[in-house]
């Protein structure tokens, strides 16, 4: 499939999302599921580091879901606290959509190469020219920006690996500081110009329509869900 195609679907799963209910989340993670199994490499363990990383994100949604949600039917009193259930299962459904989309981001970029990706946004950039915004400008920065946080990545992964252990929490700060510092440092040793390869062909028309059924599954899906389930 085009990685246009791909990003394009992706944006239409995450506009789904935005406001569907258990049995749609759930079946869009079956998906995930079916694609993940399918796909080579160490995807699972790959979208495992990222869920993790955002552990505090998913506990911070529901505990404002469960304590300020207004009218979410019983309320257990825990002294000074209301705790609405009706707010927890909706925070826990809002993170379980938003887990979702964590998950096919993972798949997205995981699947498809960088350099492919890369020209499927600057192709898909192209329209915003006749409304003045500066494209090729745009596409260039995204692609400096994702090469720059993969290597950022790959240098706090290897420093993981080597052992190092922080004493306190306070030092998170400082270790970051420190290590955005060392990659400014390399990218002043490097010639100034870059040069960017993209892969910026067209969809063919076959994926045009793959995409239109896709989409109209996906909305197909969501209605049935919403209305019959």
């Amino acid at each position: 499939m085009h990685p246009a195609i791909r990003i394009l679907c992706f944006l239409g799963l995450v506009s789904a999302l935005a406001h569907a209910n258990l049995p749609f989340i759930i079946a869009a993670d079956g998906l995930f599921l079916f694609f993940a199994i399918a796909a080579s490499g160490d995807i699972f363990a790959f979208t495992w580091r990222l869920v993790r990383r955002m552990r505090w994100f998913w506990l911070s949604i529901i505990l404002l879901y469960t304590f300020m949600t207004p009218g979410g039917g019983q309320t257990l009193v825990l002294g000074p606290l209301d705790l609405s259930l009706g707010g927890l299962i909706l925070g826990l459904t809002r993170c379980l959509a938003l887990l979702t989309v964590l998950l096919f981001f993972a798949l997205l970029i995981h699947t498809t190469p960088a350099t492919r990706l890369q020209g499927a946004l600057f192709w898909l950039l192209q329209p915003l020219r006749f409304v003045g915004v500066p494209a090729n400008r745009l596409s260039i920065r995204i692609a400096l920006t994702l090469e720059k946080i993969h290597e950022l990545q790959t240098r706090w992964a290897s420093r993981a690996s080597g052992g190092f252990r922080l004493s306190s929490w306070r030092e998170i700060p400082e270790r970051i500081a420190a290590l955005v510092h060392e990659v400014f440092i390399q990218a002043e040793r490097k010639p100034t110009q870059t040069q960017l390869t993209l892969e910026t062909s067209a969809p063919t028309t076959a994926q045009w329509f793959l995409l239109i059924l896709l989409l109209a599954l996906m909305t197909a899906l969501r209605l049935y869900t919403t209305y019959y389930l």
